[in-house]
C-alpha cells in the first residue's frame, strides 16, 4: 500500500476539521469555486498561494460581446485584493474547534512541535511540522509520522527519558495539537519548499553542506 493511499483518511479528517472552522483556508490553486453567476459569464482567477497564506483574487466578470461586438451591460464587482488569511487565526480557531485527544501519529507529531519548537513563531512551529510530514512521504524514511519522529538519534526529546507529552497541557500544548492539524490536514502551503532535513541556527552540522538550503525561520534552518 502506497504511502499516499496510507494517509488519505488522516488527511481527510483533517483537512474536514480546518474546512469547517475556516472554510476559506481549505482552497489552493487549482481547485473550483462554486459560483451562483453564469458560468459563461465569469472567469475564476486563483494564483499560486502567497508566503503568508492563500490569498485569492475575487471573481472578475468578464465583458462578453453580442454578434455585433457591441459590449453588452451586465454585472460588474470591481477588482480588490481578496483578504490575506492569517495563520495565527488559523491556529486559534483549529484550537478552539479540538476538543478530544488527538490519535497517535497526531500526539507524535504535536509532540515534535512542542519540544523541537515551541519557542518558535507559528510559521516555525508549522515548518517542523511539514519536514516531519516531507520525510514520512520519502522513500528515505519510515512511512508513518511517529516511526520518523522516534527514529533513532533524530529529535532528542525522544531519548532524554523525559515524557513526551507535557505533564500540564497549556496553551503551548493546544497549538501545538492546532498545528499538527493543520500540517496533516494540509490547511497552509509548505513554508519549507519540502524541506526535509533542519538544524537549530546555533549548531553547524557536516551534512549541510551537501544539501540544499531552502528556507531559514527564526532559530531553524531548513534543506532538502
Amino acid at each position: 500500500m502506497s504511502k499516499s493511499i496510507r494517509g488519505i483518511g488522516l488527511v481527510a479528517c483533517c483537512a474536514a476539521m480546518i474546512a469547517m472552522v475556516w472554510p476559506s483556508a481549505a482552497p489552493v490553486a487549482g481547485d473550483h469555486i462554486v459560483s451562483n453567476l453564469e458560468p459563461a459569464a465569469i472567469t475564476l482567477d486563483v494564483p499560486m498561494a502567497a508566503q503568508q497564506g492563500l490569498p485569492f483574487s475575487p471573481v472578475r466578470l468578464e465583458n462578453e460581446l453580442d454578434v455585433d461586438q457591441t459590449p453588452r451591460v451586465g454585472l460588474s464587482v470591481p477588482e480588490e485584493t481578496g483578504p490575506t488569511l492569517d495563520l495565527a487565526a488559523l491556529v486559534g480557531d483549529v484550537a478552539d474547534m479540538h476538543r478530544s485527544e488527538l490519535e497517535d501519529e497526531m500526539r507524535c507529531l504535536a509532540s515534535a512541535i512542542y519540544y523541537e519548537a515551541r519557542g518558535e513563531s507559528l510559521e516555525g512551529q508549522l515548518a517542523v511540522a511539514q519536514v516531519i510530514l516531507n520525510r514520512a512521504e520519502n522513500e528515505r524514511w519510515p512511512n508513518d509520522i511517529c516511526a520518523v519522529v522516534y527514529q533513532s538519534g533524530q529529535f532528542s526529546f525522544t531519548f532524554d527519558g523525559k515524557p513526551d507529552i507535557p505533564a500540564v497541557k497549556g496553551p503551548a500544548w493546544k497549538r501545538a495539537e492546532a498545528i499538527a492539524i493543520i500540517a496533516v490536514g494540509q490547511g497552509w502551503q509548505d513554508v519549507t519548499d519540502k524541506a526535509t532535513f533542519f538544524h537549530a541556527t546555533y549548531v553547524k552540522p557536516g551534512w549541510r553542506r551537501v544539501k540544499e538550503q531552502t528556507r531559514r525561520i527564526g532559530g531553524h534552518i531548513f534543506y532538502r
